[in-house]
């Protein structure tokens, strides 16, 4: 695990607080990997401190490297269709997206995984997912909140349900978004409505699945 808590601090490092296209970096993270096969470990290292430089020198160069050539790989593979700008973003944010647009932006240190590499690549995938279908949604919709059985749910909370169900791993989610897919659950058809802004037709089909389950 050495090697990769070093590929870490480095790809930490790497991010420095800027924006960054996902293919940007990608390559700078590629950048670094052959800095270390060069063994230019006193400029790959420049900027990191103390104790991470430390497990780099005398830990395993090229292992170091090949986490930080995974580490672009699966940003590539995981966020490359969605082109996100990957940006620190305010308190526990993972992803933003504008509705209806192409604008999204997904925070670099919220798909760092806490295994033997430096990206979870499926949570890097279900955030760009979720977002993306964020930027389906329209703007507008016919209705503010529905209401199915006894619960209502906003605009807000209708979008994310929407969106969450898209994803393939929801346990990373907070208790909030856990507690929206839960009471809100929805498949392809009712995401088309969320995207159309049909809420009225949304919250009536709801309601008659709920007729027919407990019937």
């Amino acid at each position: 695990m050495e090697s990769t808590e070093a590929a870490r601090a480095i790809y930490e490092d790497t991010l420095d607080g800027g924006e960054h296209s996902v293919s940007q970096l990608a390559n700078e993270l590629h950048q670094r990997a052959e800095e270390l096969r060069q063994e230019e470990i006193d400029g790959a290292c420049d900027d990191v401190h103390g104790e991470v430089a430390d497990v780099v020198e005398h830990g395993d160069e090229r292992e170091v490297a090949q986490r930080l050539d995974e580490a672009a790989g699966d940003i590539r593979s995981a966020l490359g269709e969605h082109a996100p700008v990957m940006k620190e973003l305010p308190g526990e944010v993972a992803g933003q997206a504008e509705l209806d647009s192409s604008a999204m932006w997904v925070d670099p240190n919220s798909i760092q995984s806490d295994g033997d590499r430096v990206i979870d690549r499926q949570v890097a995938q279900d955030i760009g997912d979720h977002e993306a279908e964020h930027q389906q949604q329209s703007v507008e919709a016919d209705a503010d909140t529905i209401r199915v059985g006894t619960q209502e749910f906003d605009g807000r909370e209708i979008r994310e349900a929407a969106a969450i169900s898209v994803q393939n791993r929801r346990d990373f989610l907070s208790a909030e978004y856990q507690a929206i897919t839960n009471a809100l659950p929805m498949d392809e058809a009712d995401r088309r409505l969320v995207r159309e802004g049909r809420f009225r037709e949304l919250e009536q089909r709801k309601n008659r699945g709920q007729l027919a389950t407990a019937a």
